[in-house]
This record gives structure tokens, sequence and C-alpha cells, in this order.
């Protein structure tokens, strides 16, 4: 099966470590994360929804990589492209407050 990764691009944030599409030639599907925690160590999380159950924040899965082959060739695409792009800049924290270095006059 052939495959193109579009739209790489590493975040700034604890377990999203980036984020991708992938298009299979007839279907894209967007909103592929490079995920990495303690528990599972880093891998492809699949775009899902959100919805609550019992109180519970829950995730189902829109699309899913079912062929292990397929599955692992992507992996090894991504950890390639994860090591060769820069690390995003930190964004610069936004304070709130007014200045004004204008001397017009008001009356």
């Amino acid at each position: 099966m052939s495959y193109r990764i579009q739209n790489f691009k590493k975040v700034n944030h604890t377990t999203v470590k980036a984020s991708f599409d992938i298009d299979f030639g007839a279907v894209k599907v967007r909103g592929f994360n490079l995920i990495e925690t303690t528990n599972h160590g880093r891998f492809i999380s699949a775009p899902s929804e959100k919805y609550q159950k019992d109180g519970q924040p829950k995730f189902k899965d829109i699309a899913i990589l079912t062929d292990d082959l397929v599955r692992a060739r992507i992996y090894a695409d991504i950890k390639t492209l994860y090591a060769a792009e820069p690390d995003p800049q930190p964004q610069p924290s936004h304070s709130v407050g007014y200045h004004s270095d204008d001397d017009i006059p008001f009356d």
C-alpha cells in the first residue's frame, strides 16, 4: 500500500510530540499524532472523537490502521521525520497590560 505523510509538524506539548496527515491516494486522513507517555512509550494515535461515558471522557478512533506492516512502515517514517525536524521554539508568554509610546494628546 502506498501512502504519503503530509503536514508533519513537531509540537511543543507534554504528550503530543508531532501531528501529521496521511494520504493513501484515494483517501486522505487528517489528525494523526505521535504520542509519548511514561506508561506506553511512543506510539501513533489515530484521529479520534471525544465523548462522555458515565461522566468520564472517552475517545473513539475515527480511522484505524489495521495492517500491521503498513503501521510499522508509517511508524518508521514518522520516527525518521521526527528526528530530522528541528524542535519547536517555545511560545512567548503573553502579558496583559497597556503601554503607549505615542505623544498624541487627547482633549
